[in-house]
């Protein structure tokens, strides 16, 4: 039986924590942007100033984020219902305040080498203070698999583009190939293939992130490797073709594309799917407009937009207690 989503939040339910949020950000971040503007990087003092800004900006967001993440949870749950029954979710700001300023800790001492179990202590707290049905899920990500993820997808290809790009700053015939000037044709290179790049790693990551267990249901990703990666990058260069117009379409494509690709596991019983069947050029026309709208008042319509998204885009998301020839060749995988 397919069942929608239910998503009733409104702008005026978080507006007031997003607004503490926006003001505070941009108390800090603005200083940042003047701040090459007033001072000179020369002097004693600019050189203090271009270090502190930063130092303080960041401590800020160390702080805040974790803060309105939890307020914004606890709200955001709380109107997301299917089948008549809602979520809610318990978390503590302290406590996640804790998990943040130890791993950014870790992260740092380690070279980022934490990074990975940090963000599965993260994600798995948050994850563990959400409940349904009087039930609380659990993740069952690994950090070591998060590591490795990051090492085959980011940092190798990441120390092959640094080597491609040494080598090609030494080539005097590739400075003089055509008329674009070095830099040009340097840059280009470099964010092609840093998107490229990106790509794999953010199948990956989606991945691992769709790992959850709930009582004795495993939720996972079953999506093909290469048939995800050239997909997205067909959204990706038809984004780049059309000037970013085409983004929200290309959003919504790569949303279907994942939540059609979710199957839900009761003990080794394929039991359901998630999906996606929202009109495409509706949702495109609605994320332009709402985009729009939160661009000319400087961001405040910010949370009214995230609110009406976020309510269509639930209403065409469903949960189906029978698979029904969604890719029925991509088996979901035995979670680890």
């Amino acid at each position: 039986m397919k069942s929608n989503f239910e998503f009733t939040l409104k702008g005026k339910d978080w507006s007031v924590p997003f607004f503490v949020f926006w003001v505070l950000f941009m108390i800090f971040y603005i200083p940042m942007l003047v701040l090459p503007w007033r001072t000179s990087p020369d002097t004693q003092s600019g050189k203090y100033e271009s270090i502190l800004l930063p130092v303080v900006f960041l401590i800020m967001m160390l702080f805040a984020y974790p803060a309105f993440t939890i307020v914004f949870l606890r709200i955001m749950l709380s109107k997301l219902a299917i089948r008549g029954k809602a979520f809610s979710f318990k978390g503590k700001i302290s406590t996640l305040l804790g998990i943040t300023i130890k791993g950014t800790l870790l992260s740092i001492i380690t070279l980022t080498i934490y990074l990975p179990w940090f963000m599965r202590n993260y994600f798995a707290y948050i994850v563990s203070e959400v409940s349904f049905n009087e039930a609380p899920p659990s993740f069952i990500g690994k950090g070591g698999k998060l590591f490795k993820y990051i090492l085959l997808s980011l940092t190798l290809p990441l120390i092959a583009l640094i080597a491609l790009m040494t080598f090609l700053s030494f080539n005097d015939s590739f400075r003089e190939s055509t008329g674009f000037s070095f830099s040009v044709k340097i840059s280009i290179i470099i964010y092609g293939l840093a998107c490229i790049m990106y790509i794999p790693f953010l199948y990956l990551l989606y991945k691992w992130y769709i790992n959850i267990q709930w009582r004795n249901k495993k939720i996972c990703l079953a999506a093909k490797f290469w048939n995800t990666c050239g997909y997205i990058l067909g959204q990706v260069l038809l984004t780049v073709l059309c000037v970013g117009i085409y983004f929200p379409a290309a959003y919504l494509k790569i949303y279907r594309y994942f939540i059609n690709r979710v199957r839900v596991f009761d003990d080794e019983t394929e039991e359901g799917t998630l999906g996606f069947e929202g009109p495409v050029k509706k949702g495109f026309l609605l994320i332009w407009g709402q985009a729009l709208l939160s661009i000319i008042t400087v961001g405040f319509y910010l949370p009214w937009a995230y609110a009406k998204v976020g309510s269509w885009a639930a209403a065409f998301t469903y949960y189906d207690d029978k698979v029904k020839g969604i890719e029925s060749t991509e088996k979901a995988p035995m979670i680890e």
